[in-house]
């Protein structure tokens, strides 16, 4: 599908691209079995993905997925379910992205090859397993959707959040309208919003992103749902405006409602999404959009805590606890005397090392007031002593404060990691990825070149996406190989804090050794797998015979319910058939007596009319006779007088 056509930001329906994506790849994929070591178990998939949501941990889903394809297939099925029962899964920072060439204008560009120009990916240990990117490479991303590889020359990375990342494409021309994009490398999707130009069209941003993992009570991590947020200023205000992926449209553009114009909208940073809000960091508190609705709105923030420290860009961050709740993150330098080190130089010596703490936590308000809560004092602090920034003889100038090239790039939220760099000047220059919880640290890349990169964005996977890439697979490259790191501990979830920083030279590992690991964690869950199952078989035998158990009760007391049915039903028919004998036999009787008297009545009347014809012969008159008009009928016919 081409790119969406221009627009000044009216309903544009942003243009989907559904491509491979780094998980879909098919050289990746889950090393399972080839059989299923027998017959199937009789539990159908809506009976099993329950069962495997109450596992322990993560580790062990994988690990069940890996003894069979059936089970591989349920995993990458319910993906999105079995994240959300399970407990948070670490260690899915997959690394950052960065971008050297992004000039305004063509014209600002400096020549580069093809490769050169897009955004180079650097991976962690964790990536170097999930993914099978092993050295940092700038091609990955136009590889996770193929075909848009012109498209994505000289984008700029702006904001990444949940496995989604956002990209400014490139501009030819200063006046030319802002082209964004919204892309998911690790699934292959990638959307094209619509351009804001002439009037719509903002100066420098601040960027936020809002995902299907933020939506409140019924999260959709696997859908492609996602509402940006911008910030710039025009003239005389700041301003707010979303893209929502459901409507397909800008948002009409809002005021800041509190507060001055924001000096620099770009200096602000990354932004922090903690319950629908997004939050930047400023001055002495925060910045912070409700970014949940369609329409954007500031949400009024304590004007000032002595809690938070506003300290030169780089030393500060904002960041998310455990418990979820936003965090202010700074660092310092610490020193103490290095024995080893004077023994070795003949002279007393300092060292500086780095510290990392949270120093207050966001407590929201009940509402009740016009603030939204209010920071607290949180003092957790992160001793990197092996991370020395500078050795310092006694006798010699101290430091100047923030004087080296500390730089706190990007925190993830899921993950609960922290990526810095240190640059000239130090010890131990390079990228950095520190796990709060843990205090793991882990090396990602070397060189003083690291603090200097532009466009520095981190980029870490979503649990539901990782197991919806576990898929039936037989090539030794595979998702099992990093379940050692990822929830083992060499990944930078467990181990002693403060440990030794690693290297990507002992990422990349033996071939025979990693087939050795699949091989036993493949055994393990099956075992773990086969006594799931059993209890699973145990409690449906028990549940079948308690429902036989019941349906036997139940059909007993319908067959009497029906058998009293059917008795009172004949009682009823049989008092019917006596009622209507009874009616039927006095109809009878009524009848007969009845036709008895019309007997009777007939037989008198015909007696009379007998009886006076006889006395009518005896005395020989015609009483009844009736003679001419005006005469009584009694005498005898006229006929016989005259004849007298």
């Amino acid at each position: 599908m081409p790119p969406a056509r221009r627009a000044r930001g009216g309903a544009h329906r942003a243009a989907p691209y559904h491509r491979r994506g780094w998980l879909n790849d098919d050289g990746g994929g889950l090393l399972v079995s080839d059989e299923d070591d027998g017959e199937p178990l009789p539990i159908p998939d809506d009976a099993l993905s329950p069962v495997l949501a109450r596992l322990p941990s993560g580790a062990d889903v994988v690990r069940s997925a890996a003894t069979c394809r059936r089970w591989a297939r349920l995993v990458a099925k319910d993906g999105a379910v079995l994240s959300r029962a399970l407990p948070q899964l670490p260690c899915l920072t997959l690394g950052f992205l960065h971008q050297e060439d992004a000039g305004t204008t063509a014209r600002r560009r400096k020549a580069s090859s093809g490769a050169a120009a897009h955004p180079c990916f650097v991976p962690t240990a964790s990536a170097a397993r999930l993914i099978g990117l092993q050295a940092p490479s700038s091609t990955a991303l136009a590889d996770a959707v193929l075909g848009l590889g012109d498209v994505l020359e000289h984008a700029r990375p702006v904001a990444s959040r949940n496995g989604w990342l956002v990209l400014e494409l490139r501009k030819e021309r200063y006046t030319d309208s802002l082209k964004l994009c919204v892309c998911n490398p690790t699934r292959g999707d990638m959307a094209m919003l619509p351009p804001l130009a002439g009037a719509d069209k903002p100066g420098d941003y601040a960027c936020a992103l809002y995902t299907g993992h933020d939506l409140g009570t019924t999260p959709r991590p696997l859908s492609a749902f996602f509402r940006l947020l911008i910030v710039y200023n025009r003239r005389a205000f700041t301003a707010l405006r979303s893209y929502s992926s459901d409507a397909g449209r800008w948002s009409t553009e809002a005021k800041r409602s509190w507060g001055p114009k924001i000096a620099s909208p770009r200096e602000l940073g990354q932004s922090i999404v903690v319950d629908g809000v997004a939050y930047w960091h400023l001055r002495y508190s925060a910045f912070a959009v409700r970014v949940d609705i369609p329409e954007p709105t500031e949400v009024l923030m304590p004007a000032a805590s002595h809690h938070i420290s506003n300290l030169p860009r780089g030393w500060q961050s904002l960041g998310v606890d455990t418990d979820g709740k936003l965090i202010f993150i700074d660092a310092a330098l610490r020193n103490l005397p290095d024995v080893a080190l004077g023994k070795r130089l003949g002279a007393a010596v300092r060292s500086y090392y780095l510290v990392i703490a949270t120093r207050a936590v966001f407590c929201p308000g009940s509402g009740d007031g016009d603030c939204s809560g209010e920071w607290e004092k949180r003092l957790i602090p992160i001793k990197l002593q092996q991370l020395k920034v500078r050795c310092v003889g006694f006798g010699e100038k101290e430091p100047p404060p923030f004087g080296y090239k500390v730089n706190l790039r990007w925190f993830c939220e899921k993950s609960g990691t922290l990526l810095f760099t240190l640059g000239e000047g130090t010890s131990s220059p390079g990228a950095f990825l520190l796990n709060i919880a843990t205090e793991q640290v882990e090396k990602v890349a070397d060189g003083v070149d690291c603090d200097s990169w532009r466009n520095f964005v981190g980029y870490e996977m979503d649990g539901a996406a990782y197991l919806a890439s576990i898929a039936p697979c037989r090539r030794a490259r595979s998702l099992m190989g990093a379940v050692q790191d990822t929830f083992s501990g060499a990944g930078g979830h467990g181990g002693a804090a403060n440990t030794t920083t690693t290297t990507h030279d002992s990422v990349a590992g033996d071939t025979n050794a990693m087939s050795a690991v699949v091989g036993d964690y493949a055994e393990e869950g099956k075992a773990k797998a086969k006594g799931v199952a059993d209890a699973a078989m145990g409690k449906a035998a028990e549940t079948k015979d308690a429902t036989m158990g019941k349906a036997v009760e139940t059909k007993d007391a319908a067959e009497e319910k029906a058998r009293g049915t059917m008795d009172a039903a004949a009682e009823k028919a049989r008092g019917a058939r006596d009622a209507a004998a009874e009616k039927a036999e006095g109809a009878r009787e009524y009848a007969a007596e009845k036709t008895k008297l019309a007997a009777g009545d007939e037989e008198e009347e015909e007696d009379v009319m007998l009886r006076v014809k006889a006395a009518d012969q005896m005395t020989g008159q015609a009483f009844n006779d009736v003679g001419p008009m005006g005469g009584e009928g009694t005498g005898m016919p006229r006929r016989r007088r005259s004849s007298g």
